[in-house]
């Protein structure tokens, strides 16, 4: 297994049997919660105005930010700790329209070189590890997208880091990786009060390997979007 961490949007620029876009602060942090709370599918959307479109037309939730900020027309911001406030009553069953600057955008960029295109997070690592294992591809490649898919930031290279560490089965020392994300301006940006951002979305998205379920993305009639895959169903 050859596995290739690369880094935002540039990056994914090369065919592979498989992709991983890794958006930790908080793309695909939310997406794992909006699964668990029991969405059906999620809808991607590159731009604003393609998410609204989609919204009006469908009647969907949209969940999206411009510059980390939810933009006109977003039910919610790209928020964890928003959507899980609500409660599974407010999701199950639904489906939900995502927008966001980094890793929306990087999954939608991979789909050209690959038909393997996954989403992840801390909170999945290691169940998308074992599933990728699993599958036996040959050639996968990571793309930890930072600040707006161009600046790199230490939370998702740590992802990517530690993703690979379980597929090849290597030690990876989490404290210390830890230390580094907490000192960094990803992380201290959600306790600047004027900032705007939920202080307790970091928490959320730190936590490792607490869903036993991979996300995938697929497209089906025209539209791009992301699903759950169970990991005792066979794919």
């Amino acid at each position: 297994m050859k596995v290739e961490i690369l880094h935002g949007i540039d990056g994914i620029n090369k065919k592979a049997e498989a992709y991983v876009i890794i958006d930790v602060f908080r793309a695909f942090s939310t997406a794992y919660y909006l699964f668990y709370l029991g969405v059906e599918k999620i809808i991607l959307a590159s731009t604003p105005d393609i998410a609204k479109k989609i919204k009006e037309e469908k009647g969907f939730i949209l969940v999206g930010e411009v510059g980390g900020k939810p933009f006109d027309g977003c039910d919610f911001g790209n928020s964890p700790y928003h959507v899980l406030k609500e409660g599974k009553m407010r999701w199950q069953g639904k489906n939900v329209i995502l927008r966001t600057s980094a890793g929306v955008q990087g999954v939608i960029r991979a789909t050209e070189y690959s038909k393997n295109v996954y989403a992840t997070s801390f909170p999945g690592a290691k169940a998308l590890s074992e599933h990728l294992r699993k599958m036996n591809y040959s050639d996968i490649k990571i793309v930890a997208m930072g600040e707006n898919g161009r600046m790199p930031t230490p939370e998702d290279d740590t992802c990517a880091e530690y993703l690979k560490s379980l597929l090849l089965k290597k030690d990876f020392n989490w404290l210390d990786m830890l230390m580094i994300i907490i000192q960094a301006d990803s992380f201290k940006k959600f306790f600047i009060p004027e900032e705007g951002f939920p202080p307790q979305d970091p928490a959320l998205c730190l936590q490792r390997d607490i869903f036993d379920f991979v996300i995938k993305a697929r497209k089906e009639e025209g539209q791009l979007f992301l699903y759950k895959i169970n990991r005792n169903k066979k794919i």
